[in-house]
C-alpha cells in the first residue's frame, strides 16, 4: 500500500476531476466544510486571530477579522486532505 501512495498523490488532480464530474464532493462541501470552518475558527482564536463563521450557512462562509474588517476566506472541499483520509482508511482497513 505504501508503494502505491506516491502514485495516488501524483494523480491527485485526476481524482479531484473524477469527484467534481461525479458530484461526489457535494456531501463534503455541505456537511464537512462548515463544521471544519468552525473548528478552524476555534483553533486560531487562542493565537489572537479572530475569525467569524456565518451561522446556518450551507457553504460555511469563513471570515478573518482584521481591524474590524471581515476578510473572506474560501475553504474548499478539496483543501481538506480527503485523499490522505482515503489512503489512511484503506491502509487502516487492510492493516487491521
Amino acid at each position: 500500500m505504501l508503494m502505491v501512495l506516491p502514485v495516488v498523490a501524483a494523480l491527485s488532480s485526476t481524482l479531484t476531476d473524477i469527484f467534481n464530474n461525479a458530484g461526489w464532493y457535494k456531501p463534503i462541501q455541505e456537511f464537512i466544510v462548515p463544521w471544519e470552518a468552525k473548528m478552524v475558527a476555534v483553533a486560531i482564536w487562542p493565537l489572537g486571530i479572530k475569525a467569524v463563521v456565518t451561522p446556518n450557512s450551507a457553504i460555511g462562509a469563513f471570515y478573518m477579522v482584521k481591524d474590524g474588517i471581515n476578510i473572506p476566506v474560501n475553504l474548499s472541499w478539496n483543501c481538506l486532505g480527503w485523499q490522505s483520509m482515503l489512503m489512511f482508511g484503506i491502509t487502516a482497513f487492510l492493516g487491521l
